[in-house]
Order: C-alpha cells, then structure tokens, then sequence
C-alpha cells in the first residue's frame, strides 16, 4: 500500500535535513502530502488567573509567529523529497491536536519523534507519543530523538 498522507509531528528538536531524509528512506512515496505540524500546548484558561492568561495570550501570538519562520526550513526540506508540503500549526494539547488534526486531515501514517525518557523522567514528563498511539487507530512510526 501506498502512502499518500503522511503527517510529521514537530518539536524542532530535529534537523530539518535529518528528518526529511529520515521519513523519505523510511517511507518512499514522492507522490505523498506531507502535513508537518507544530502544536504550541495551550494554558488552561482559569477566570482567577485572568491577568496570567492574558500574558499567555501575549506569548502565544509570538509563538505562532516564532513557529512559523521555524516551519519554514522543514517546509523547504520536505519539499525537495516530496511533491507537496502543507505546514499545519495548531494550539492545544499535543497529543489531542496531533490525533485530532490527523484525522481532520484524514491522514494514513503519523510520524513523531519519541524522546523516551525514562525512570522518573518518564513520571514527570507526559510522554506524547505513547498517549498519540492510544489515541488514534492510524499507523504511528516513533523513532528516538537525543535529547
């Protein structure tokens, strides 16, 4: 089978070059839609927290904009493997937006990188991998990022 749709979860802890290198030897479809996605985790929005909130909203507006200009060199390395790159940046919970924008998107494949803490690393930090693969009925490649 084929791959048409392939989504590539994005933290920017990759290298651009790396990771289109990474998923075109793994999954060789130059015909493929590639949607690389960045989510900016969101802040639980409490009405007595509102003046925290509003600087979060602040940040926020920056961090789309930071975001883009970072999506900019995945998009121009992803483009000379494949046909057509499609960048999507979402503010949410990670692992819910990646799911929820899969599906959106009606992807075949999601690709993320797993930075498989352990021990009390593993207790402290949600790892966003593992809750994507509970969540969603699509395929999921993980591969190891140092960290």
């Amino acid at each position: 089978m084929e791959i048409c749709k392939i989504l590539i979860a994005i933290d920017f802890s990759e290298n651009p070059e790396e990771l289109a290198d990474r998923v075109a030897s793994r999954f060789n479809c130059q015909n493929a839609v590639v949607y690389p996605v960045h989510i900016i985790q969101d802040m639980s929005r409490l009405s007595f927290y509102s003046d925290a909130y509003q600087l979060w909203e602040e940040y926020r507006d920056r961090a789309v904009k930071d975001t883009i200009e970072r999506m900019n060199a995945y998009v121009k390395a992803l483009s000379v493997k494949f046909r057509e790159v499609q960048p999507v940046i979402e503010v949410g919970e990670p692992d819910e937006k990646i799911v929820e924008t899969a599906e959106r998107l009606g992807t075949d494949i999601i690709i993320m990188g797993n930075h498989a803490r352990q021990g009390i690393q593993h207790l402290l930090h949600r790892n966003v991998a593992e809750r994507v693969m509970r969540l969603t009925k699509r395929e999921v490649y993980s591969y190891y990022v140092e960290m």
